[in-house]
C-alpha cells in the first residue's frame, strides 16, 4: 500500500516535457529554452539526465513498476480527485515524461474507487473518468471502477453493532468482489 498523504512528493515546476525540449533544440537552436530548474544533465532520449527533487517519487515509482496491477482509491472532496491525488499524479506524468523513457502499465491492470458523501451514487463518475484516463496515458488497462457515497450515502455508516452498513447490501458486495476478481485475472463476468 502507498499513502501519498505521509509521502513528500515533491512539486514539479518543470513547463516542458523532455520530447518538447529536445525537439525545440534541434528546430530553433537559437532560442536556448529554459528546460527545467530541476533537471540536471539532459543530453538526448538515450541521455536523459536526471531529476535533482530529492523527495519519495522513486521509491513510488518503483512500487509501481514491481506492481502487477494498481488501485487508485480517493475521496472525492467537493466536486474534485483531491490536492494529494493530482499533485501526485502530476508528478508521475513529469517524472515519467522526464526520467523514465517507457510506460509503466504496458500489459498491467488497474481498478478505480472512489468516495464522497452525496445521496447520488452518479454524482461524479466525471471525477472518475479523469482518473482513468490520466491511468491510460500510462498504458494501464482499468478493468474496473467503483463509486460508493461517504459518509452522508445510503452505502454508509455503522448499524447498531459497530458494523458498516454496506454488509446490508449484498448486490454492492457481490460488485465489489467481482471488481476485485476481474482485476486479478483480467476477465469480466
Amino acid at each position: 500500500k502507498i499513502y501519498l498523504s505521509k509521502l513528500d512528493i515533491k512539486r514539479c515546476e518543470n513547463v516542458y516535457m523532455r520530447r518538447d525540449i529536445l525537439s525545440t533544440r534541434e528546430t530553433e537552436p537559437s532560442l536556448e529554452p529554459d528546460y527545467c530548474p530541476y533537471s540536471r544533465d539532459l543530453q538526448s532520449e538515450e541521455h536523459p539526465g536526471y531529476c535533482t527533487l530529492a523527495d519519495d517519487m522513486p521509491e513510488v515509482y518503483r512500487k509501481l513498476v514491481e506492481a502487477d496491477a494498481i488501485i487508485i482509491g480517493f475521496p472525492i472532496i467537493n466536486g474534485w480527485e483531491g490536492d494529494i491525488l493530482t499533485a501526485f499524479q502530476e508528478r508521475w506524468q513529469r517524472y515519467t515524461g522526464c526520467v523514465i523513457n517507457n510506460r509503466v502499465g504496458e500489459g498491467r491492470r488497474a481498478m478505480v474507487i472512489g468516495t464522497w458523501g452525496t445521496n447520488d451514487i452518479d454524482a461524479y463518475d466525471n471525477i472518475i473518468e479523469v482518473v482513468i484516463n490520466r491511468l491510460n496515458l500510462y498504458h494501464y488497462q482499468v478493468v474496473e471502477a467503483l463509486s460508493a457515497c461517504g459518509f452522508a450515502g445510503m452505502l454508509s455508516g455503522l448499524d447498531e453493532e459497530g458494523k458498516g452498513v454496506i454488509l446490508r447490501h449484498p448486490k454492492e458486495m457481490e460488485k465489489a468482489y467481482q471488481a476485485g476478481r476481474n482485476l486479478v485475472t483480467g476477465q469480466d463476468t
